[in-house]
Formats: C-alpha cells, sequence, structure tokens
C-alpha cells in the first residue's frame, strides 16, 4: 500500500488530512476545506464519528470499530443506534452521541466491541488503511501530554507497524507502542472503503 502524503493545514486538521490521504489513495481528490464542510470540530479535536460521516457524505462507505465507553455501557452493544435514542448524556459525551447518531443515520456501520491488533491486521492484510486515533505524547514526544492525533495504519510486520502521519511523513513503530498510544487515546479504528 503506497498512501500519498499530505500535509494539514493548520493545527486542528490531523483527522481530516488522514481522511484527504486515504481519499487519494482510492483515486479522490478532495481539498481540505470541501471535507471541512461536513466535519465538525468540537474542543479542538474532530471524532471518527465525524470522519466517517464526511467520507459517507463522499460516497465510500465507512466502518467505526471499538468500544467508546464515553457512549457505551457493554463492550460488546448489539444495538448501538437504538441503545443510544434510549440514552441520556451530558456534557461531551451528548455531543458524542449526536455525532454517533448522525453517522449511523447517514449509514455508517459501527462494531462496538475491544478491538486487537488481528482486527487491523484483517483489514491491512487487504490492502485497505485504517484511520486510527493515539496519543501523540507516547509516539512523538510531543507536549502537552494531552494532545491527540489521528494517523493512518498502511502496512506491519511482525515487529512495526508503518505510519503515514498528516504533519508530512512516514516512519515506522514499534507494535507494542503503537497498541499503549492508540488505547490511551480511545481504542476505536475508522475503516474507509471504496
Amino acid at each position: 500500500m503506497n498512501i500519498p502524503i499530505l500535509k494539514g493545514e493548520g493545527n486542528q486538521s490531523c483527522g481530516i488530512t488522514c481522511l484527504r490521504m486515504v481519499l487519494a489513495y482510492y483515486g479522490k481528490e478532495v481539498s481540505q476545506k470541501e471535507l471541512e464542510k461536513f466535519n465538525q470540530i468540537r474542543e479542538g479535536i474532530n471524532h471518527l464519528y465525524d470522519l466517517g460521516y464526511t467520507a459517507l457524505k463522499n460516497k465510500f462507505s465507512s466502518l467505526i470499530i471499538g468500544y467508546d465507553f464515553m457512549l457505551f455501557n457493554n463492550p460488546n452493544e448489539e444495538n448501538p443506534k437504538e441503545f443510544l435514542k434510549n440514552t441520556e448524556f451530558i456534557g461531551q459525551s451528548k455531543d458524542i452521541k449526536e455525532s454517533c447518531l448522525k453517522y449511523l443515520k447517514e449509514g455508517g456501520k459501527l462494531k462496538v466491541k475491544i478491538p486487537s491488533l488481528k482486527d487491523i491486521n484483517k483489514y491491512l492484510d487487504k490492502e485497505v488503511p485504517i484511520i486510527l486515533g493515539i496519543r501523540a505524547k507516547i509516539i512523538e514526544g510531543r507536549n502537552p501530554a494531552h494532545i491527540l492525533h489521528y494517523v493512518i495504519l498502511e502496512g506491519y510486520n511482525e515487529e512495526t507497524y508503518s505510519i503515514v502521519d498528516p504533519v508530512g511523513k512516514k516512519y515506522k513503530i514499534e507494535k507494542n507502542k503503537l497498541v499503549y498510544a492508540w488505547f490511551s487515546r480511545l481504542g476505536q479504528f475508522l475503516v474507509v472503503e471504496s
């Protein structure tokens, strides 16, 4: 797999830039401004649900796999849409709920489960890139420690994963370090397919 490298335009553009790179991988060139029409940034970040929704609006399929503990009590929720409709949330969780429901209403797929590297590898083996949220401090030493960041996984071997970073570079990361950075964020990933 060879994901084209695009550099983000602004401090809070990592998610949109990752989506732009994935769409470019599938042959669709879209500007950041065009994608931002469908995407919402809250408290300095955009959620995978917003990125998935934006992919759907660009005529791509979208699947999010993971256990969003901000929304779900059960890591194996069978009917996430029904659960969300019947549950009250406050604060940030309410915004995330609305974002998730909008994504599901548009036709996005959501598999609620505690994901594993096997889940990711299944897609990478089919040459399908993965958009992954990580804690940047763990991988790149960026401060402050709470900085959340999106990257693309484009391949792996027994010991490392290949990352395409929207800061404009590619690198490899040791498997255990990736898992730690991923699960310290939220432990979800986005699959976009044409």
